[in-house]
Order: structure tokens, then sequence, then C-alpha cells
């Protein structure tokens, strides 16, 4: 892993630490996208170009996706996943959600209760979703029931069922990254 990812990440991890109470998220949430899109215009790295999934990730249509291991919060999760080439997934219709709930029953077949991090927020503003980095409006939604629930929760888990639920952003989970493949 390069050294400056490496400070990212723990730029990241501090930048999280530092959450004070439930009531603050929102503005911290929001305040670590505004950064971390400033942030990514300075660094001047194209994101990489994939014909192919890296080893240990799964084909589906046009993306490469993955289960990680890590438990970590979503603002983590999303740095990770573009440090890798990618970001947190994006489901966008029925037939890929039907693919990640089989995806997510092979990586462990007993998953039901799990929660993994995708990309949806609505910390910029309360009840407009969006995937981020990207600022692309979420149109598909798979919500559990009386989900989406409270002011705080600002960022899309996905049970093992595949069902959404906002969490709250520093909640510490597993997450799905996706690459979007050049085909």
């Amino acid at each position: 892993m390069h050294v400056s990812v490496v400070r990212q990440l723990c730029y990241i991890s501090l930048f999280v630490v530092v959450y004070a109470t439930q009531s603050e998220q929102r503005d911290e949430v929001k305040d670590f996208l505004r950064i971390h899109r400033l942030q990514r215009g300075r660094r001047h790295i194209d994101t990489p170009v994939f014909r192919h999934c890296p080893n240990g990730y799964t084909r589906y249509d046009k993306s490469c996706y993955i289960v990680t291991e890590a438990v970590v919060s979503w603002p983590v999760a999303l740095v990770y996943c573009e440090a890798f080439g990618g970001h947190l997934a994006y489901i966008e219709s029925q037939r890929e959600q039907k693919f990640i709930n089989a995806f997510l029953k092979t990586v462990n077949p007993r998953v039901t209760r799990q929660y993994y991090w995708i990309g949806g927020t609505d910390a910029v503003t309360e009840g407009e979703w969006f995937w981020a980095p990207a600022v692309k409006p979420v149109t598909y939604t798979n919500w559990g029931p009386g989900n989406p629930n409270l002011y705080t929760q600002d960022c899309v888990a996905l049970y093992g069922n595949g069902r959404w639920d906002d969490g709250y952003c520093r909640a510490e989970c597993n997450f799905i990254c996706e690459i979007e493949l050049d085909v």
C-alpha cells in the first residue's frame, strides 16, 4: 500500500475518532465529504482503468465486487474502496440487488443480520439520498421496514438479508467495494 494511501487512511481514521455526539454527526459527515472532494481534486491522480476484475473480486455486468473483512466506519470504508480504484457499492436496480444478495450468501452462507456499508448517504440534505463520492442520486431503494428512520443516521448499510438501513456513519461494519470496468 502506498505511503500516501496509508497516510490518508490514518487521517480519515483520526477524523472519525473525533466525532463528539450523534447530533454533530451530520455536520461532520458533510465536512468530511467536502474535504474529501477537495483532497481528491488536489491529488491529480487518475482513477485506474480496469478491463478485468482484480484477484478476489467477483464480476457482475460491468462491475467487480468484493466484501471486505475489515470492520470500519462509513468514511473510512469510502476512502478504502477509492484507494483500490473503486467506490462503496452502488445498488442501482432490483437486478443488481438480487446479485448482491446472492453474492453475500456465497461469502457467508449464514449472513442474515450482519451490516455492510454501501455508498449511499443523505448527510448533505436530510432525505436526499445520493451515491458518494459521485453525488449521483439514489433512484432504486430497498429499505427495510421503518427505514430510513432517524435524522442522525445518514449512511446506508445493507443487512445480510438485502434490506437497507440508514445507519450511524461512525458505526463500524464490513463493507462492499465496487470497481467499474471499462469494457
